[in-house]
């Protein structure tokens, strides 16, 4: 949404069409991207997301929205090579280059660090769980930039007021989503804490016995960023455990059976 003030002629009229098309289209995958991402972590077999699409298929449905939301990101930026005031292609890779306004460059920024964290993906094993849970992690403060190159965007264009109420809304199921993992999380270590005013019996915690479905698990390495100490990943993809963990252990394991997106880890009392 890059508002130009020279004049248009009616070929620039289209391909500024195409690119607000393309990028509200973008908006709309990216907050679709940001849900099922946020679905597939915390979620619990017994949901309605996983009883209707299979813990499979909300991953393949997060990985679907986040390439469209690249490329409908890509096309929406390309449209204005194609415009006759001469739109220098550096200005769209590079921020603030050659007279580029701050707001082109929150879009530049937050696309290109969303890319970033995508290539990340495809080279995981390449960069190591910890690094690469980092760099995927950036996808949080880009979708921030996205998100204030959007609104800016659309007031520069006098859109604001008729696509703020749209686009505002659909933030919503982000916010309330990353909400409930961040109290899942919190919930989790409470329950495993010992209390203080309980009898000393009731305060020892159980020990856990941990199973390992190799069929199911995908090696994406989330149990051992949230249980180091139990789940080790290869180098050769292998995933190494701790059938029986040490009960001090027991929050995090239980944390990263309940983190893990195709439910291939099993606690049990013994």
């Amino acid at each position: 949404m890059i508002h130009l003030l020279a004049p248009a002629v009616p070929g620039d009229l289209a391909v500024r069409e195409i690119a607000r098309i393309t990028a509200r289209l973008s908006y709309v995958m990216m907050c679709a991207a940001l849900c099922w991402g946020l679905l597939v972590n915390p979620a619990e077999e017994r949901r309605w997301s996983a009883r209707l699409l299979g813990v499979a298929g909300k991953t393949a449905a997060h990985l679907v929205f986040a390439t469209l939301a690249l490329a409908f990101g890509a096309v929406h930026a390309a449209m204005f090579a194609f415009l006759s005031t001469q739109f220098p292609v550096v200005r769209l890779v590079v921020p603030f280059a050659d007279g580029g306004l701050a707001r082109h460059a929150l879009g530049i920024v937050g696309i290109e660090t969303v890319l970033v964290a995508a290539v990340s993906t495809a080279v995981r094993r390449f960069l190591g769980i910890r690094k690469w849970l980092f760099v995927h992690r950036l996808v949080y403060p880009a979708t921030v930039l996205v998100v204030a190159h959007s609104a800016f965007g659309a007031w520069a264009n006098g859109d604001f007021v008729l696509l703020a109420p749209i686009g505002l809304p659909l933030l919503v199921p982000v916010c309330w989503l990353g909400a409930k993992r961040l109290i899942a999380r919190y919930d989790v270590r409470r329950e495993n804490a010992p209390t203080e005013m309980a009898p000393r019996s009731y305060r020892r915690p159980p020990r856990l016995a941990v199973s390992v479905s190799h069929e199911r698990c995908h090696r994406y390495g989330f149990c051992q960023q949230d249980a180091g100490q139990v789940f080790h990943l290869r180098e050769d993809g292998h995933l190494d455990y701790v059938a029986r963990p040490h009960p001090s252990l027991n929050g995090q394991v239980r944390m990263a059976a309940r983190n893990c997106p195709m439910r291939a880890i099993s606690v049990d009392e013994i």
